[in-house]
Order: structure tokens, then C-alpha cells, then sequence
């Protein structure tokens, strides 16, 4: 039970710096008026550790201490990292957001460091959790703990903001609290349980070659890993092009400030959404169910490029006409159910896999998630280039064509 408490906690930890990260920091990026979309290519960098976390997957499953656990030995100096860097630049933040044109270079260093400590931590996060659960129960503690965090970091902060109850600097020092908070309740959870010990299929010897070759013979040997690698890279085409909208329609008025609290109000049907997908990962047609969900993707992604380009029509007062309102939160609800979807079915699939083969399941899990965030992350950076070279509308029609 303390373990299973633990690992809601540490994946929570990462939701919130996930959801500060990609949620909150990129608007008042965007606020500024001297910033241009070129800034806003530079910052997505801030999500490539994510993509390249699979370097970092050998080391975490080869090298620890055997006195301190297998995944202990990096948790704990990794979660002192986050909330260490997290509470020093607190004091900064503000002023690299506000410069003009923002200290975007520095920003990005700084929060690329920390997205590297909480993709590291997630590597070790998730082969602890496939070592102690059944894989759907897994994926539902991830996207739960996650979704708790993004949302306490994103949503409930937009909505204090707007009330004028919390700054982005006390945002900072609170997630810093979490992080240490979390330290603190892993480490008594790890003295509690027997710190040190291994988990069923974790007590073997296993290095960091070992772990690199458990990889090549699992790609070299299944077609069907093959197949889903590749689904993997080229499925987020679908939705590359929703950072670039999310920008967009900042700029036409639908700022997240103003919707913190329907998103809010609606909390309870994404813990919804949660049990659903949790029901759906347990089927054996996955790979046939998640292509099924990117399909629907697609057209959604279609019937917001209508509803934009209607609100681009109507102006500056398109934010004030209700079926514009009620059909942005509506459609922006849908899709996010379909993402929610989307992640626990790719999350069950990467733990089956990685459940037969214990000793590096960090390394089976983050690889295939690299490819998945790969695929993402790229074309996050490429939607604001291809925008600045073209228009919106090009950009977003490209990719949902070639998704």
C-alpha cells in the first residue's frame, strides 16, 4: 500500500512539473509582446529530454547502488534536483519571461535541465510500477497521478490567478514543496517496506550493455514491435498542430484564464474518462483500438480548424459569442478525452511489453515511449516554423492530411 501511495506521489510530482512546463510557462511566453514564433520553436526544446530519455533508460536500469534499491538510487538525488531548481528559479522567473524580447536562451537551459531530472525520474518511476502492478492498473496510476498534477499546476493555478490568489513565483515554491514532500514520504516508504529490497525478476545482475541488447533482440526479433514503433513516431502528425492552435487561439481571445474555471467544473468527467480507458486497456486488440481513437483524432482535429477559422471571421469579439464559447470548450473536453485514451492504451501496451522482461523494464518502457514523444516533440518544434514560413491554416491542414 505505501508503495503504491509513493508512486501516485512521484508521478503527481512529474504531472506538475509537466503541467507548469507545457501548460503554464509557454503563455506568458506568449503574452510578451516581443516574442515571435521562433521564440516559441526554441522553447518546445524544453520537451526533448522526453524524446531522448531512452539514453538515459541503461544507465538508470544498469547502474545503481544495491544497498540503497535498483530505482531508490535515482529517485531520491533526482527528486532533491527538481525541487531544488525549481525553488531557485522562483526568484528568476518572472524577469526572463518579462524581458524584451524574453531571456528565452535561459529559459530554455534552465527548464530543459529540469524536464531532464523528471524524465529521468519517470524512467524509474515506471519500471517500479510495472514491478509491483498488473500492467492497466499501471498505466491508470500514471495517468492519474499525472492528471492530478497538470491539472493542480495548470487548470486550478488559471483559476486562482484570475482571483488574484497565487503567482506564478508561489507556483514555483509549491511544486518545490511537493518534491521535497514526495522525498521525504519515499524515503519512509523505502524503510518501511525493506529499503534495498528488489521486486519479483528485479534481483538480477543486469548492466547497461545487458540492457541496450535486451533492446536490439526485442526490435530485431518482433515484427509486430517493429510495426509499433512506427506507429508510434508518425501518429502524433494527427495532432502536431495543436500547439500551434492553442497559440492561435490564445491570440483571439480564448486565453486559459478565462476557461480555468469550466475546466475546473469539469474535472470530475476526466477522472471519468480516466476509469474508462482503463476499462478499454484491458482488451487485447490495443494496437487495433488506438488507431481506431487517432482516427477520431483526425476528425475532431478537423471540426476545430472549422470552428477557428469561423472565429477568425467573426474577430475580436468571437471569445464573446456563446456557440463559439460552448463549442471551444466542447471540443477542447473531446480532445482531451481522446488524449487521455490515446496514453493509457500506448502506457498498457509498453508495460506488457516491458513486464517480460523484468530487469530492464526501464529501458523497454522508455523506449518505446521515446518514439511516441519523439514523433510529438518534433513536430511541436516544426508547426511554429512551418506557420511562420506559410499560414495557420496550411500548417494545420498539412498535418491532419499526413495524419
Amino acid at each position: 500500500m505505501l508503495s503504491s501511495l509513493c508512486i501516485l506521489l512521484l508521478y503527481t510530482t512529474q504531472g506538475a512539473v509537466q503541467g507548469l512546463v507545457f501548460g503554464v510557462l509557454p503563455l506568458p511566453l506568449r503574452q510578451n509582446p516581443s516574442a515571435t514564433d521562433v521564440d516559441q520553436s526554441i522553447f518546445s526544446f524544453v520537451g526533448y529530454p522526453f524524446t531522448f530519455k531512452f539514453f538515459l533508460a541503461p544507465l538508470i536500469d544498469g547502474l545503481y547502488s544495491t544497498r540503497i534499491g535498483r530505482r531508490e538510487s535515482w529517485l531520491i538525488p533526482l527528486q532533491f534536483l527538481s525541487g531544488a531548481l525549481l525553488g531557485r528559479m522562483a526568484a528568476d522567473m518572472g524577469d526572463m519571461l518579462g524581458a524584451s524580447p524574453p531571456d528565452v536562451y535561459t529559459l530554455t537551459i534552465a527548464l530543459f535541465v529540469l524536464v531532464t531530472a523528471t524524465a529521468a525520474g519517470d524512467i524509474a518511476t515506471d519500471a517500479w510500477a510495472a514491478g509491483k502492478m498488473t500492467d492497466n492498473k499501471a498505466s491508470l496510476c500514471q495517468i492519474l497521478g499525472l492528471t492530478i498534477g497538470a491539472e493542480a499546476s495548470s487548470t486550478i493555478f488559471f483559476l486562482l490567478l484570475g482571483k488574484e490568489l497565487v503567482s506564478l513565483e508561489g507556483l514555483l515554491l509549491s511544486i518545490a514543496s511537493l518534491c521535497f514532500v514526495t522525498l521525504g514520504y519515499f524515503v519512509i516508504s523505502g524503510l518501511a517496506n525493506g529499503n534495498g529490497q528488489p521486486a519479483d525478476g528485479e534481483d538480477d545482475n543486469v548492466g547497461v550493455r545487458d540492457a541496450v541488447w535486451q533492446i536490439w533482440n526485442l526490435v530485431r526479433r518482433s515484427a509486430n514491435v517493429r510495426c509499433w514503433l512506427l506507429f508510434l513516431l508518425m501518429q502524433p502528425l494527427a495532432s502536431g498542430h495543436q500547439s500551434l492552435m492553442s497559440v492561435r487561439y490564445q491570440a483571439a481571445g480564448f486565453s486559459p484564464e478565462l476557461f480555468s474555471q469550466y475546466d475546473t467544473f469539469l474535472l470530475p468527467l476526466s477522472f471519468l474518462v480516466m476509469f474508462l480507458s482503463y476499462k478499454v486497456a484491458k482488451t487485447e486488440r490495443l494496437f487495433t483500438a488506438t488507431l481506431w481513437t487517432t482516427l477520431v483524432q483526425v476528425i475532431f482535429g478537423v471540426v476545430q480548424l472549422v470552428h477557428f477559422q469561423k472565429g477568425k471571421a467573426v474577430g475580436g469579439t468571437a471569445v464573446d459569442d456563446v456557440v463559439l464559447r460552448l463549442s471551444y470548450v466542447v471540443l477542447k473536453q473531446l480532445n482531451g478525452a481522446l488524449d487521455t485514451l490515446t496514453f493509457v492504451m500506448k502506457v498498457t501496451i509498453f508495460n506488457r511489453i516491458a513486464q517480460k522482461h523484468p530487469p530492464t523494464a526501464g529501458t523497454v518502457i522508455t523506449f518505446m515511449a521515446s518514439m511516441s514523444n519523439l514523433g510529438s516533440t518534433l513536430f511541436t518544434t516544426l508547426a511554429p516554423l512551418m506557420a511562420h514560413a506559410t499560414c495557420t491554416f496550411a500548417t494545420c491542414f498539412f498535418f491532419l492530411v499526413a495524419g
